[in-house]
This record gives C-alpha cells, structure tokens and sequence, in this order.
C-alpha cells in the first residue's frame, strides 16, 4: 500500500504528504492536489526561486545604535540611551518570496516575543519581488504586533507591499508608511521619546534669546549686553534660509521650529543631513572661518530664529572681547556635540 508524497522546494519547504488513495500512476490523490494547493497559495515553483542567497534580513539594530539625523536636547538623548533599545530597524533586500517572508516573520516574532519590542521598522527599498503571499504574511505580521502593543513602520516608497505613503492614518495602530528610513526612525525615536520621557522633562519649547544655551551661562550683564546684538527673524516653512555656496551669514540661534541641511543625491532627489531644534545653533564655522555654506538651508516649520550679523560678531573683537570669547567658547561645545551625532548617526548606516 502506497500513497506517501515527499516534495522539496529548495530553499523554501519541504513537506510530506500521505493518504493511500492512488491515482493511475500510482501517486495519492489527495497528497498530489494538497501540493498543488500549497504552491499556488504559497507561490511555490521550482522555476521561481529568490535571488537572496540566505535571509532577507540584511541587517537589523535599534534607534540607540543608529539615531536619526534630528539632533535632540540632552533630556531626550538620556531616554533613548536608555529605552532605545525597544525600537528596531530591520532592512531587508533580495526578493521577498514565500521563505523570505517566513524567515522574517519568524525573526521578527523572535524578537517581540521579548516583550521590549515597542516599534519596528521594516525597510524594503532593497527589495525586489514581492510574492502575493509575503504580502499577506507582512500585513499578518504588522496586525499581530499591533495587537501586541508594538507599532509598525514601513519604508516602501515603491509601495511593494500596496500601501502608499503617509496611506495609514497617523493614529492607525499598524503605525506609518514613510519614503526613507531616516523618516521611519525618528517615529520611532519620538514614541519612545513620548512614552518614557519622565514627567519632569518637557518636550523643546520656543525659547527667548536670553535662555538659548550659547548665553544662558553668560553672567547676566554680558548676557544682556549681547542679546541686544541680535536680531529676531520669523521663518516660514518650506523657506529657504541660506542657499548653498553662500558667504558668511550670521550667527543664527535656533529659539523656536526646526532648520534642516538637505543635500541632493545623483537622481536630485533632495534628503535631510541634519535637522536641528530650538537650543541650537549654525553659521558659526562660516562665520569664523570665512568658508561658504556646503548645504541648502531650510525651515522645517515656522522658525524664529536670533542673528547675529557678521558685522555685529566683527564688532564684538572690538568692542567686548571677552564676551565674544565666553560665546565662542559655548558654541565650539556645542557644535562638537553636534558633530559627534552626526558621524555616529552616518556611520551606523550610510544610507538615507
């Protein structure tokens, strides 16, 4: 008595099937049509195989190992030191069939089954094909982890998996569909900012040019004498504030909104190298060095921003040399910190 199918997709499955019914070439019926069935719901051919050797996963970290380009205030750096560890970054790449999809799944599930896992990001730009059934195993995939408390991401510009940018609603619980991952991770990055900042830590605020970090130290004559130096400018969003290759322009102290540096890839598709927020500042390295601005410069939002003119900052030698000196001081701090995350953001991931 016969009737036992052994079939080997391989890569991707193996099964085994019995039933002792027979057809006329002696196979089992049922475990021949149970086949079938399973490669057309699985998308299962021999001619159909993935072009990725192994896994689709091609790397994965967490928003601690690789922040995004916002630089924050130290209060929301400590949280994500801290907790950054719940949010992760998977990049996949390849072609994502029936076992790139279950390898997937499989890890990711591995990994929330921790527990710590509060949001994830899935990048797929790198990948190719998209089976109809990962599709359906990835949209499983986000429904499960919702359920669980953990909110999902994507980075499909292409939309590969059908969903299209900024489609699901900001309050859906399968979280968001973003054209860069530098986007995806600081979503990521604000909802752990937003659950586990302590009640004592306010989110950024506008700030008056007397409480801006590069004077708030200065004693308070010195303090005084230099805010009246600068001068208030309201910026609308989307505006341009300094054009790449301009000349020294000021001293610009971020009081309120974000300023963006963009830069342009070889297609001119224009993406973010850094966002700073209010407590910031930027020009000063055109300012001391005489080097003309590398990057265009834009509002994010509505800015409010105290400039210090050249001719003002030139005037500061003569007039108050030791004020200018306290300011250089604070600013050199600051802008170090701000190199440092920098490159450590660009060296955890290169791409955008």
């Amino acid at each position: 008595m016969g009737g036992g199918i052994l079939a080997v997709l391989p890569g991707q499955i193996g099964i085994a099937v019995y039933s002792p019914r027979l057809d006329a070439h002696g196979s089992s019926v049922r475990g021949v049509k149970v086949c079938r069935e399973l490669s057309h719901r699985l998308g299962l051919h021999f001619l159909h195989v993935t072009r990725a050797a192994h896994t689709a996963i091609r790397t994965a970290y967490t928003v601690a190992e690789a922040p995004s380009r916002l630089r924050r205030d130290a209060d929301e750096l400590a949280v994500l030191r801290e907790w950054g560890e719940r949010a992760q970054i998977f990049e996949l790449h390849g072609d994502l069939l029936f076992a790139g999809a279950e390898s997937t799944v499989r890890t990711v599930e591995a990994t929330a089954a921790t527990g710590d896992l509060e949001a994830l990001v899935l990048d797929l730009r790198e990948v190719a094909d998209v089976s109809a059934i990962a599709v359906r195993m990835l949209d499983d995939l986000q429904a499960e982890l919702a359920a669980a408390g953990s909110r999902v991401a994507l980075v499909d510009p292409e939309a590969k998996l059908g969903h299209m940018e900024s489609s699901l609603d900001p309050g859906d619980p399968r979280g968001r569909v973003f054209a860069d991952r530098d986007s995806a991770t600081e979503w990521c990055e604000q909802l752990i900012i937003d659950k586990y900042r302590p009640e004592d830590c306010t989110p950024s605020a506008a700030l008056r040019i007397e409480q801006h970090p590069a004077l708030a130290d200065l004693p308070d004559e010195e303090r005084q004498r230099l805010a009246k130096e600068f001068e208030i400018r309201t910026i609308a969003r989307g505006e341009r504030i300094i054009a790449r290759d301009s000349p020294r322009a000021g001293l610009f102290l971020i009081l309120d909104g974000r300023v963006r540096f963009t830069f342009e890839d070889h297609t001119g598709r224009r993406h973010r190298l850094i966002s700073l927020s209010p407590g910031m500042s930027f020009g000063e390295i055109s300012l001391l060095t005489g080097a003309r601005f590398s990057n265009d410069i834009y509002a994010e939002n509505t800015v409010r921003l105290a400039v210090l003119t050249p001719d003002k900052f030139d005037e500061l030698t003569r007039q108050a040399p030791e004020v200018k000196l306290a300011l250089l001081e604070r600013l050199a701090t600051a802008a170090y910190a701000q190199a440092d995350a920098a490159v450590r953001a660009l060296a955890a991931h290169g791409g955008v």
